[in-house]
């Protein structure tokens, strides 16, 4: 990397941290392994952390402290205040690199692939790669790729509202965020919802080779293991996308996704009020697979009419119309 005193960086690494003594050394050895030819800068906020996390990372500052800045809380702020309030407007690069400090890169040309990617095409807002899952405390990795989504290099607001594929940790983007009226304090996730926004404004550029290590924390939003949470936090999602006037010309697309959370989410709480029911196993596995209705009233009010019998012992009718 050049070290440039005094100058804009190219690119700063968007971090927040709070208790992750465990992982942080790793994430922030694999920022500092990057290979450019430009220069960039560690903006890390600091969460006021109960274990060991401030004093490595202030190990970190005073080794490479034209590098690393950190922004240190003095009491807890939480994770939105911390990485909206007070430390994107520090960010000062062209380009804004995203990564959780218990996520890490693996490609030390990561950044300068990304950055190559969007100064070759201006009309591109955002480069994302793929990326590796790992499980924690489980030994192995799972490469992932949405499979509802055909692989190409190019995707739009609408593939990306698809199924939300855009793992944060390998995500840059142009700094754009201050165009964008976007409250993050309005959805579930920040990270998540940011990413349909950047897209609103032109497209982004997919790199399919994994560069970064994605940790999934057993009980989290996105593990394996919580599927019904996570579908109860993309049906809030994409009801809050139906309230935002940029989105209007996706209304329709939005509400097809809207409905089929809420199909999966209302298999999931079907199945825990009577999990020994085969047959509504059979449908909740089946709905699992129903991503691809063109219209899902119909097909979702029929569903819902067998569930509710299944349940009740009760013919529902005209009455759902």
């Amino acid at each position: 990397m050049i070290i440039e005193e005094h100058s804009q960086p190219m690119v700063s690494i968007w971090m927040i941290t709070y208790n992750h003594e465990k992982f942080i050394r790793q994430c922030l050895e694999s920022v500092l392994a990057q290979e450019t030819n430009f220069s960039y800068e560690i903006i890390i906020g600091e969460d006021c952390s109960t274990d060991r996390t401030r004093a490595i990372v202030q190990e970190f500052e005073a080794l490479y402290p034209q590098i690393v800045k950190p922004i240190y809380q003095e009491s807890n702020v939480g994770a939105y205040k911390n990485a909206y309030h007070y430390c994107y407007p520090a960010l000062k690069g062209k380009y804004i690199a995203c990564l959780e400090a218990d996520d890490y890169w693996i490609d030390r040309q990561k950044l300068q692939k990304q950055v190559d990617a969007l100064q070759h095409d201006p009309t591109a807002v955002a480069c994302f790669t793929q990326v590796k899952v790992l499980i924690d405390n489980e030994d192995h990795f799972e490469e992932h790729w949405s499979s509802r989504l055909p692989l190409k290099n190019r995707y739009d607001v609408e593939d990306i509202l698809k199924t939300f594929n855009i793992t944060t940790c390998t995500l840059l983007f142009r700094n754009i965020y201050p165009q964008l009226p976007y409250d993050p304090l309005a959805f579930p996730t920040g990270d998540v919802s940011l990413s349909a926004f950047l897209l609103l404004k032109g497209d982004a550029i997919f790199i399919n080779e994994p560069t970064a290590v994605y940790r999934v924390h057993h009980g989290g939003i996105y593990s394996p293991h919580n599927l019904e949470n996570k579908n109860l936090v993309f049906v809030k999602i994409f009801t809050q996308l139906l309230k935002e006037p940029l989105f209007a010309a996706h209304r329709q697309l939005i509400k097809r996704l809207l409905a089929d959370r809420a199909y999966q989410a209302l298999c999931f709480e079907i199945k825990k009020a009577n999990p020994e029911n085969k047959k509504i196993d059979t449908y909740h596995h089946l709905a699992l697979s129903q991503m691809h209705f063109g219209n899902l009233y119909y097909p979702l009010k029929t569903m819902l009419r067998k569930y509710l019998y299944l349940l009740t012992g009760k013919s529902f009718g005209r009455s759902m119309d």
